[in-house]
């Protein structure tokens, strides 16, 4: 079973390319050229590009509250990491003739 520091890494990269993936999927959101405006033009005139950018900025706040949430966890992550790591890298001491 893993243990926490690793499982809270992988929810954080999980996390991450869903935030990718919802930012890819904005980018994508078609907006209407903007329309001929007269003097006797209506706010309807303005109301598929403003809905457009809704649209858009809807998912453009998902992307960042999941890009948030990775950060968080990430930072979790890092408070839940094993205080000895030395298991993880072997440490040798670097040979005289190898320093410059």
């Amino acid at each position: 079973m893993p243990d926490l520091f690793t499982a809270l890494n992988w929810l954080a990269a999980g996390t991450s390319f869903v935030a990718a993936f919802c930012w890819f999927v904005a980018s994508l959101t078609k907006i209407p050229p903007f329309p001929d405006v007269g003097l006797d033009s209506g706010s309807w005139v303005f109301e598929p590009v403003r809905s457009a950018l809704r649209a858009a900025s809807r998912r453009n706040a998902v992307a960042a509250a999941f890009s948030g949430l990775a950060a968080l966890l990430y930072a979790v992550a890092l408070l839940c990491a094993p205080s000895d790591v030395s298991h993880a890298v072997e440490q040798r001491p670097v040979p005289y003739s190898a320093m410059p």
